[in-house]
């Protein structure tokens, strides 16, 4: 980044530079300041060419800040580019909105045929109407929620003790039980229901006051029982699906345990098509880590090219030829580990330098050897993003341009202390070119002085004279 420190302080140095009003001589009738100010433009040449330096320096260091940002972009890039997140499988279904599916690494190719034949459903209960949701209050106590054996206290005080209150503190509190407010015409109603759905769950409201005024907690109870003052709106149920034939239940439509690396999230029992799920294996090429590689890659030599061109800071600068190079051998070399390189898998250099994937040379290269291809990556994320000396990217960032942009604040903090003695100088200077024509028009009038006298005498005398020729 620039150090705008530094070019505020140039700047306002050059400033106290500049010319004043105008002023002339009473005496001699020459304009002092302007004969002034052009003796000091001269004089201040030294001083303007270092205040161009610092900014010279300055936009340096901002040219190298843009370098390091699109190098760090790159180096987050190359972490992604590991045979875990670019080998992965996808999970795709004939039918969505009957089920979707997503695998993991962990999965295995392969072809399923499902049906699902019944979704999984919360058990709800639903209180009696209230003329308001917030109006109405209920007497301090506790009230006790729970789904499946657990059970969550939640304390029912001055601020939380009308139909609002207890849903917002039930929803913060319980885990597994939540709850809503409806209307249904006939006034405000709390609906608590368990968030998972399933046959096994049991939900259960028990409702103790303690406070003498207010609604009784109680009329929240409920406890799967006819005597209950709540009433069951919804049973939970089980969904159940068939895997290739096999019939399957779960207390959930999210399931996760049946095909191992594989989620199934069923959507629908309302169709009896059979939905075809296929696990099959990502295509590298097309990969989001891949592609984000190649476009931080390209991104970077733009940045290179950009503030390295004719009239920019960085034109000619060894340290963006040293940084493109190394580039460049990162992507064409061969790793420990590894018996390949990248181009050998279609990630091609341009004449300009920039990368290509050639997803056809990809793809083919992937069906002969994708554990080298495996191994080649795992090296290259390792040797260029590790936390290691041998992490060049970072190197690159910390060691390097830290280093170069270093020496370059060193050299703007050492022109600033020239520029503080330079500018004393330079004051001194006009002060004494200020003295030299105050002593100047000093002489100017005393001269003037000195003529007005004598030429007051010789005039005196003349008149004189003149009298007594007359007389």
């Amino acid at each position: 980044m620039a150090d705008t420190t530094t070019t505020s302080a140039a700047a306002s140095s050059s400033a106290s530079m500049t010319p004043v009003a105008l002023s002339t001589g009473p005496y001699s009738g020459l304009n002092t300041d302007t004969i002034i100010n052009a003796i000091m433009m001269i004089d201040q040449l030294p001083y303007n060419n270092l205040v161009k330096k610092a900014a010279s320096y300055s936009n340096e260091i901002s040219a190298f800040g843009q370098i390091s940002s699109s190098l760090a972009a790159l180096k987050t890039a190359v972490a992604g580019l590991t045979s875990t997140n670019i080998s992965t499988l996808t999970a795709t279904s004939s039918n969505q909105n009957v089920m979707t599916a997503t695998a993991s690494t962990k999965a295995s190719p392969g072809s399923y045929e499902i049906k699902v034949n019944q979704l999984a459903q919360e058990e709800k209960v639903i209180s009696y109407a209230y003329a308001t949701d917030t109006g109405v209050t209920f007497k301090t106590g506790t009230l006790t929620v729970g789904n499946a054996g657990h059970t969550t206290d939640i304390a029912i005080d001055r601020t939380n003790n009308t139909l609002t209150g207890i849903r917002d503190a039930i929803n913060k509190s319980a885990t597994d039980v939540s709850a809503s407010i409806i209307n249904d015409g006939t006034g405000y109603r709390l609906i608590i229901s368990t968030k998972n759905g399933g046959a096994i769950n049991g939900l259960q409201v028990t409702g103790s006051s303690d406070g003498p005024v207010g609604e009784e907690l109680s009329d929240l109870s409920y406890a799967g029982s006819n005597t209950s003052t709540m009433t069951l709106l919804q049973t939970g149920s089980d969904a159940s699906f068939t895997v290739d034939g096999l019939t399957i239940t779960s207390h959930s439509n999210t399931v996760a345990n049946v095909l191992k690396g594989v989620t199934l999230n069923l959507q629908s029992a309302t169709s009896p098509t059979r939905v075809m799920l296929n696990i099959g294996q990502n295509s590298p090429s097309s990969s989001t880590g891949m592609t984000a590689f190649v476009k931080a890659y390209n991104d970077v030599l733009t940045q290179l090219d950009k503030v390295s061109a004719k009239g920019e800071p960085l034109n000619t600068n060894s340290t963006v030829t040293m940084i493109r190079n190394a580039l460049r051998t990162m992507t064409t070399k061969y790793f420990n580990n590894a018996t390949s390189m990248l181009a050998q898998y279609g990630v091609n250099h341009l004449k300009d330098g920039t990368l290509q994937i050639d997803t056809a040379a990809m793809d083919k290269a992937l069906s002969y050897n994708r554990t080298g291809f495996n191994k080649l990556l795992d090296a290259f994320s390792y040797q260029f993003n590790s936390a290691s000396a041998y992490g060049m990217l970072g190197s690159l960032i910390s060691n390097t341009i830290a280093n170069v942009t270093g020496n370059l604040k060193t050299n703007i903090s050492r022109i600033q202390v020239q520029e503080a003695d330079m500018q004393r100088q330079l004051d001194q200077k006009k002060a004494a070119y200020q003295k030299k024509f105050a002593r100047l028009e000093a002489t100017i009038a005393q001269l003037q002085t000195q003529g007005s006298s004598i030429r007051s005498t010789s005039s005196g005398s003349t008149t004189g004279t003149t009298t007594n020729l007359t007389t």
